[in-house]
């Protein structure tokens, strides 16, 4: 039952997650790619061992800075490599490269030296994401490659099973409902 409950659960945070996402790319205007940016997301999550759960919020922070799916899915890929290389969360790298891209490179200035002063100063994102690329390129993909990365790995598989489990019995109640489903 705890299990049954706890499946339901992770697939409604999954699915509002979803929701959230082809939302924000609806709101600038590139609804079109909603299937494309879930298949970026799945791999990514596969690839790195980050849980899509984490993805997905930092890559709507991310288009909802820049409204632009590449340049957005270029920023993401980079600030997972600069998580896994500093330590830091993955929210707080998306936001700082999401304010980057805005014009407020305060939060990239806190980031401990990852970027130069007079890189910063320019407030040119193409030359601070060069940069900043140039010092962290690779970092999640090898952090993933290790025993701690290949159990993010296995974290991610069991989380996918218990989405998989949790809309399997969501849809088995709606049609067990009857025609008024769950409601």
């Amino acid at each position: 039952l705890a299990f049954g409950k706890a499946s339901v659960k992770a697939f409604a945070a999954d699915d509002k997650a979803a929701r959230m996402l082809a939302n924000t790319l609806k709101n600038v205007g590139q609804a079109y790619a909603a299937t494309n940016v879930e298949n970026f997301v799945a791999q990514l999550q596969n690839a790195t061992g980050v849980l899509d759960d984490s993805l997905r919020p930092a890559l709507q922070i991310l288009l909802t800075a820049t409204g632009d799916v590449t340049k957005s899915q270029s920023a993401l890929a980079l600030a997972l490599d600069v998580s896994q290389a500093t330590g830091k969360d993955l929210s707080a790298v998306s936001t700082a490269l999401a304010k980057g891209f805005q014009g407020n490179t305060t939060a990239l200035a806190k980031m401990g030296g990852a970027v130069s002063k007079a890189t910063l100063a320019t407030g040119d994102m193409n030359k601070i994401t060069a940069e900043l690329t140039a010092k962290y390129k690779g970092s999640a993909l090898t952090a993933a490659q290790g025993y701690s990365g290949q159990m993010d790995k296995l974290a991610v598989a069991s989380a996918n099973a218990k989405e998989i489990i949790g809309k399997a019995l969501l849809n088995s109640i709606s049609l067990l409902s009857g025609p008024n489903g769950v409601s």
